[in-house]
């Protein structure tokens, strides 16, 4: 049952998730069959068969979407866990340069003291 228009659905829309993606895909995948001529003993073995088929290929893609779905996850907190170390490193060599700059102006009182103390005598 086609209006005769031939729309590419598309699956990759910007700010869908992955999971609506692939409730669409599936959807879309089993939008012509029907369920019944499983069931069927007189029916056409052919719709049974296209049934059979789609249910397998739906179940390999929940699979394997559920996969990258993981695979995507641990790359992310991959990538998080290096931009925290990134900060953390970052946060350390600010601590030491502050330090420095702490002994440095301790430095320089001590010698605006000495001079203030040479120029009154």
């Amino acid at each position: 049952p086609s209006s005769g228009t031939s729309a590419k659905p598309s699956y990759g829309s910007m700010g869908v998730g992955i999971r609506a993606a692939r409730e669409e895909i599936l959807k879309d995948l089993v939008k012509d069959v029907r369920p019944e001529a499983a069931l069927q003993t007189t029916g056409d073995i052919q719709e049974a068969q296209k049934g059979a088929l789609l249910g397998s290929i739906a179940a390999k893609a929940e699979e394997r979407a559920a996969a990258e779905e993981e695979s995507a996850n641990e790359l992310l907190l991959e990538l998080l866990n290096q931009r925290m170390k990134k900060l953390e490193n970052r946060v350390s060599l600010l601590d030491e340069v502050e330090g420095m700059l702490e002994a440095e102006r301790v430095s320089l009182e001590l010698e605006r003291r000495d001079l203030y103390t040479a120029r009154c005598r």
